[in-house]
């Protein structure tokens, strides 16, 4: 937290979106109106390698008083996990759409839940 604390928060996101990070704040400030804030979105930053990494990003607006500035809050959940199970579904997916042999899978209670 030390390396970030200070800097600018573009410095945890890839160069496409850093570059146009800034202007987003600025159009916001100016307008009011939302485009990320109070959304969810899927994103792909930077961990402290600088490698790429996928997550959730929820943006929220807070204020000390009325009269003050905002402040951002940003919520990053990583989806490494999540995505790699969906990963592994698409794999198994497509190999069971083109094997040419019957494949079944089954749960122990004997419930069937897939059948090509």
């Amino acid at each position: 937290s030390r390396e970030v604390r200070g800097n600018n928060v573009k410095m945890i996101m890839l160069p496409e979106t850093a570059a146009k990070h800034d202007s987003y704040i600025q159009n916001y400030l100016d307008t009011g109106i939302k485009k990320v804030i109070g959304t969810q979105l899927r994103v792909c930053g930077k961990n402290k390698k600088g490698e790429p990494v996928w997550g959730e990003l929820l943006v929220r607006e807070a204020k000390a008083t009325a009269d003050s500035p905002p402040i951002f809050l940003g919520y990053f959940r990583e989806l490494a996990e999540e995505m790699a199970l969906q990963n592994d579904k698409l794999i198994v997916d497509l190999t069971v759409e083109t094997v040419t042999i019957p494949v079944i899978a089954i749960r122990p209670d004997c419930e069937v839940t897939l059948f090509n």
